[in-house]
């Protein structure tokens, strides 16, 4: 099975101090499923989770950054 992603960026101002804001979401199931889902959906529709990022690693998927140590 070959995995599929779908992106969206939106480029922010120039002059802002924050990278970007990440949001994701997972969509499992067969191909109808999300092509039925994808259908009746829109941006605005769908739970987002948004995911938290760090230097110098920027992840796609959700981490928890709390066992770092603090320096």
């Amino acid at each position: 099975m070959q995995g599929v992603s779908i992106n969206i960026f939106v480029k922010k101002k120039v002059n802002s101090k924050k990278l970007a804001d990440v949001y994701h979401c997972d969509l499992y199931g067969k191909r109808d499923f999300k092509y039925d889902f994808l259908s009746k959906n829109n941006l605005k529709s769908i739970e987002w989770n948004q995911l938290k990022y760090k230097e110098p690693n920027y992840f796609f998927v959700h981490k928890d950054f709390s066992a770092e140590k603090k320096l």
